[in-house]
């Protein structure tokens, strides 16, 4: 197992002085970009965080797994 996580990460990094390197720093940017966009719409319609509920509120989990992907 070790040598398997060895290999992903000394993978990983070489990947990044390759081709499409800059999406290694683009893709969590965005990723970052949608979370906190959808964060503050959820915070002024006054809807507790989504994850939060998932964890914390059975009784609504499986409302919101339905909702995903949906406005």
């Amino acid at each position: 197992m070790d040598d398997l996580l060895t290999r992903i990460w000394s993978d990983l990094a070489a990947r990044v002085h390759g081709p499409f390197s800059f999406r290694f720093v683009l893709q969590p940017l965005m990723g970052l970009i949608y979370v906190a966009r959808d964060g503050i719409v959820d915070a002024r319609q006054g809807r507790p965080p989504y994850f939060w509920s998932l964890l914390f509120t059975p009784d609504s989990r499986g409302a919101l797994c339905a909702t995903v992907g949906r406005p």
